[in-house]
């Protein structure tokens, strides 16, 4: 019976350490934070409501955003690019911290002359 009792203690704490183990390397998970920007780096309120933090390896997909008289192109690694490295709604994976700007152009207007 006592050994019964032993081995049913044993394995209750062998039970307990390895969910204790799970709870403390869970907790050192890497978070990367994702963060969007204007072309020209700075951000806005429009903006800022896209930043969040993650769980490193999470797919995301990247906004799609509208700005009156421009057509946005996507999102791009780097400040100041004319072409866009990933397009608005696309889903990447996150690996660590990123900065992603957004790629736009003025909308070209046409006026034409009707007789």
């Amino acid at each position: 019976m006592k050994k019964i009792k032993r081995r049913i203690l044993t394995g209750f704490l062998f039970c307990l350490l390895f969910l204790m183990s799970l709870s403390v390397f869970g907790a050192s998970e890497k978070r990367c934070s994702v963060k969007f920007y204007t072309n020209s780096g700075s951000t806005s309120s429009v903006l800022k409501k896209y930043n969040k933090s993650v769980p490193a390896g999470t797919v995301i997909r990247l906004p799609r955003v509208s700005y009156t008289g421009y057509q946005v192109l996507g999102w791009s690694l780097k400040k100041g690019q004319k072409t866009a490295d990933y397009k608005s709604g696309k889903k990447v994976k996150v690996t660590g911290n990123v900065k992603l700007y957004l790629v736009r152009q003025k909308k070209k207007l046409s006026c034409s002359i009707l007789p």
